[in-house]
């Protein structure tokens, strides 16, 4: 049967439909042109946030590689056309014009599902024409992010001082009362590529899962992933450091998904269901494979909150079945909220005891930065009145007069300092501040050490000897010692 041409004018690219087959330049792939006669299905995908596309799965029998190519994101086998490069008009009149081609060259196998999948994706998109929880979602981590930036605390990276200060989740705060920072921390961002990576997943999930779970199960989802995955936290990450991100929210949100779509796989097209299947536990494996490869992710949160994602979609109803999920709702919401509460408060009740006071680090520190800035000044001056001694310039009582007056009360002020001051106990100056004690208690002693002078003497001499040889030997042991800590100090900062 000859079919009329339907020619269809995208953003800088076309599509031709004849009765010979597709054409257009914006196919992936070598192919441009490809035949009717070659193609074995044509479905439908969504790719997250970029877009719907045009699938066109090649028969076998041409002998084109199966293999995905990097850039193009599609295999030589499975060409795809970018829909969301045509207004929708033009693109649902592309659509009815490949029902109409396929079903005048076949007998209706091809044509049938590639409708179903239509006929799905159209009713999909209606269950929610606008998913503005998901907006808003992201609108308050935005927020939170541009608040902390506007006050002048960053913008590719934040301290942490400040982000334990505006909520983030850490043990030892937890366990004094604060377990709001199990909600808090979810809408804060250690920096500006951290708030865009969870906030482009947080986009491609919210939008899915608001249309099939609906509004008030997504704040559900999202919530109570949140808190558990913070929760578990704490058993972790957050006893030495500071937890923030939506990312535990966000596997939760993957996890909900994945059940959800299993769960009633035989009510969607397989292209659908398997595609966000496969897509989100490869999301899911290669996230939580990286996370354990590398420090500074919190991949508690992340397992916690992707196993609760995937145990409150257990109880929770999809809206694939409009009439049951009316009749399930109200209760199914009471029992997930039951099961987040339990959850979590029992997770947050087994926290092994924190031992890290991260808020007294962090207030330590201007004290830290003294005492290392004394201890510098100390170095100096000792430098200086050993030359001035070379140069004959003072005695030996001079030098230790001026040890007594001007030294001992600049070390005592060091050994207070260094006293109160706290370093985590990753901190690789941990081991500077120990020698630098260590060296400015002997140096303190030193300097005190009672060595009398008679009146016209250049030379004290010392009432306790034995002590003062001793002292001299520790000294340059405590000297080498911090040496040595020096140098280590410099190797990783290289």
């Amino acid at each position: 049967m000859q079919q009329a041409e339907h020619f269809f004018q995208g953003n800088n690219t076309y599509t031709r439909l004849t009765s010979g087959g597709v054409e257009s330049p914006d196919l992936t792939g070598d192919l441009k042109k490809i035949g009717w006669q070659d193609i074995a299905q044509i479905s439908l995908e969504k790719r997250g946030v970029m877009g719907e596309y045009l699938k066109l799965t090649l028969k076998p029998e041409l002998g084109l590689s199966k293999r995905q190519h990097f850039w193009r994101m599609s295999s030589p086998a499975e060409p795809l056309l970018r829909l969301s490069s045509y207004q929708p008009s033009e693109r649902e009149a592309m659509l009815n014009g490949i029902v109409e081609t396929l079903g005048a060259l076949s007998e209706g196998a091809a044509t049938a599902e590639f409708v179903k999948e239509r006929e799905f994706n159209q009713q999909f998109v209606a269950l929610l024409h606008f998913p503005w929880l998901t907006y808003a979602l992201i609108a308050i981590n935005v927020a939170v992010f541009l608040a902390l930036a506007v006050l002048g605390k960053g913008f590719s990276r934040f301290p942490a001082d400040v982000l334990l200060e505006w909520g983030g989740n850490l043990a030892y705060e937890a366990q004094r009362g604060q377990w709001w920072r199990l909600l808090t921390s979810m809408f804060l961002h250690s920096g500006f590529m951290h708030l865009l990576s969870n906030m482009l997943g947080l986009y491609s999930l919210g939008v899915t899962i608001e249309r099939v779970f609906g509004r008030r199960q997504l704040a559900v989802i999202y919530i109570g992933a949140g808190l558990l995955g913070s929760a578990l936290s704490l058993h972790f990450s957050a006893q030495q450091a500071i937890s923030v991100g939506a990312s535990g929210a966000i596997f939760g949100m993957a996890g909900a998904l994945i059940v959800g779509v299993f769960q009633h796989r035989k009510q969607v097209p397989a292209a659908f269901g398997w595609q966000n299947i496969g897509g989100l536990a490869y999301f899911v494996f290669y996230s939580l494979a990286n996370g354990f490869g590398r420090t500074g992710i919190d991949n508690a949160a992340h397992v916690g909150g992707l196993l609760a994602g995937c145990v409150i979609a257990l109880i929770l109803p999809t809206r694939f079945d409009m009439a049951s999920y009316q009749e399930k709702v109200a209760t199914r919401i009471i029992g997930a909220l039951m099961f987040i509460n339990v959850a979590t408060t029992g997770l947050a009740a087994t926290v092994p005891p924190a031992q890290i006071d991260l808020r007294s680090i962090f207030a330590s520190q201007p004290l830290l930065e003294r005492g290392f800035q004394n201890f510098k000044e100390v170095g100096a001056t000792l430098q200086q009145l050993e030359q001035l001694q070379k140069e004959g310039k003072v005695t030996e009582c001079e030098l230790s007069e001026r040890a007594r007056t001007s030294l001992a009360p600049l070390l005592q002020s060091v050994l207070d300092d260094f006293s109160r001051a706290k370093v985590h106990p990753e901190d690789p100056r941990g081991n500077f501040l120990k020698h630098s004690q260590r060296l400015s208690e002997l140096l303190l002693e030193a300097a005190l050490l009672d060595l009398p002078c008679a009146p016209g003497e250049v030379k004290p001499k010392s009432s306790n000897p034995e002590r003062e040889v001793q002292l001299k030997k520790e000294l340059e042991l405590a000297a080498k010692a911090m040496e040595n800590e020096v140098k280590a100090l410099q190797q990783r900062k290289r």
